[in-house]
């Protein structure tokens, strides 16, 4: 079963590369063949069995999405045009797009159940960790390329003819997104390479590994620089909460002596940043004050979201109907055709109702809560650091769905549900001994002398 593993964990990664690199799969051709991918992963990992480290219970979060997918079908079986009463039953006022949200769930679903098989061992988490970290970088550099030659066009062969691109990405919030994940998972791959340098035996491989540490900094710094390029307040904010509320968490993990020394290091740094938006009220708009354009009309969308869910509270209006329902809820401050809310958390529960997000939520609550049990008693201390990285990409990930739709491009979302299931496998993984093959001797004329 060792190949048809290999392939599971093959489609995983092909997934995480295309997506981003496919203009975030937004097009209806890239989100086929990314759903083809996800389906395809869940069919073939049918075939594996799953191996001695996957057993336990499956990510929470794999029952919330399947029954956010069951919910779009029934929604889907029951149309109804928002002039028509409430009904009790889910529905949708717009079954065009309820059919494909469904089967967007329905890979995501895909996704979360071929992950455990497709990450049997710690080498399939390391190689999906630096598929994210690359993916990531590569976004970056071609975001940063782009942005020095005026924008021209993506690739430069497809012109860019509106909006705010970033790389292969429409929008330059969704890039910035993108990247913070990638930026967090890079970072618990430096710490897990730096873990691993006081354990090196020699010379020659802790110089090694030292110029390994050096180039995953030089990357880190891209990425850096490219987050910083698409000029995503959203993006900047929800990094730096996420960094500091996990290495607030890790302090735990230290021994007693050290554990408050880190801690007020921790909260040093985000009063340094709480300092810092002070100084730049513009970085969050003012929100209490003047707010600019972009904060004034975000603002004006959840007013009306919200209007929407006192209408429609229990079942919502139908899994990707917000774009097709919002005009009868939408006021003058916010122009032109609005596609989403501008806030993930606030359109999953339009769409799905107080059940359907009620159910996502505690599912996301319920996985972050294990996770965090299981972090801080994890012995092997690669393992932690890869769940370090993740689970920072997990948090900003959520913090910058407030005030943004990165949900709602597929690629974003599979990095995100990869990175969950990235999580889940780096702590159950942390438990299990690492097997090492052992390495073949040197033939005895190729060394040179006697043995």
């Amino acid at each position: 079963m060792r190949t048809e593993s290999r392939s599971a964990e093959a489609l995983l990664l092909a997934a995480v590369w295309f997506g981003p690199l496919a203009f975030g799969a937004v097009e209806p051709w890239s989100l086929a063949l990314l759903e083809t991918l996800l389906f395809s992963l869940c069919a073939l990992s049918l075939l594996v069995r799953p191996p001695e480290a996957a057993a336990g219970p499956h990510n929470p979060l794999l029952a919330a999405v399947i029954a956010l997918a069951a919910l779009g079908v029934l929604q889907r079986l029951n149309p109804r045009p928002l002039s028509w009463p409430g009904s009790w039953l889910p529905f949708t006022a717009a079954a065009s797009r309820t059919g494909p949200a469904a089967l967007q769930w329905g890979a995501y679903a895909a996704l979360l159940w071929g992950a455990r098989r497709a990450l049997p061992d710690r080498r399939a988490a390391r190689r999906l960790a630096w598929t994210v970290f690359l993916v990531g970088t590569a976004v970056a550099v071609i975001g940063l390329m782009q942005s020095g030659q005026g924008n021209g066009a993506y690739y430069g062969l497809r012109p860019v003819r509106h909006g705010d691109p970033f790389g292969p990405y429409p929008d330059a919030d969704h890039a910035a997104s993108l990247m913070v994940m990638s930026f967090c998972a890079g970072l618990g791959l430096w710490l897990a390479r730096l873990a691993q340098l006081g354990q090196s035996a020699g010379l020659g491989r802790r110089l090694e590994k030292s110029a390994i540490l050096v180039l995953m900094l030089f990357l880190l710094g891209v990425t850096a620089c490219g987050i910083r390029q698409t000029q995503s307040r959203g993006g900047l904010i929800s990094l730096a909460v996420a960094v500091c509320a996990v290495g607030l968490l890790a302090a735990g993990r230290l021994r007693p002596s050290a554990r408050q020394a880190a801690r007020g290091l921790v909260l040093a740094a985000a009063a340094g940043f709480g300092f810092y938006l002070h100084l730049h009220p513009e970085i969050i708009g003012r929100v209490f004050s003047a707010p600019d354009n972009s904060t004034a009309e975000r603002l004006s969308m959840y007013r009306s979201g919200l209007r929407m869910l006192g209408d429609f509270p229990v079942w919502g209006v139908g899994l990707g109907s917000a774009q097709s329902v919002f005009p009868a809820y939408q006021e003058a401050a916010v122009p032109g055709l609005v596609e989403h809310l501008h806030c993930d958390w606030l359109e999953l529960a339009v769409t799905a109702g107080i059940v359907g997000a009620a159910c996502y939520v505690a599912a996301f609550l319920l996985f972050l809560g294990r996770m965090r049990k299981l972090w801080l008693s994890a012995p092997s201390r690669e393992m932690t650091a890869l769940a370090f990285g993740a689970l920072a990409a997990i948090l900003a990930f959520a913090v910058h769905g407030l005030v943004d739709f990165s949900f709602q491009i597929p690629a974003n979302a599979v990095v995100f549900l990869a990175l969950a299931a990235l999580l889940e496998a780096s702590l159950r993984l942390a438990r299990v001994p690492e097997y090492e093959a052992p390495r073949p001797r040197t033939p005895f004329l190729a060394q040179g002398g006697r043995e």
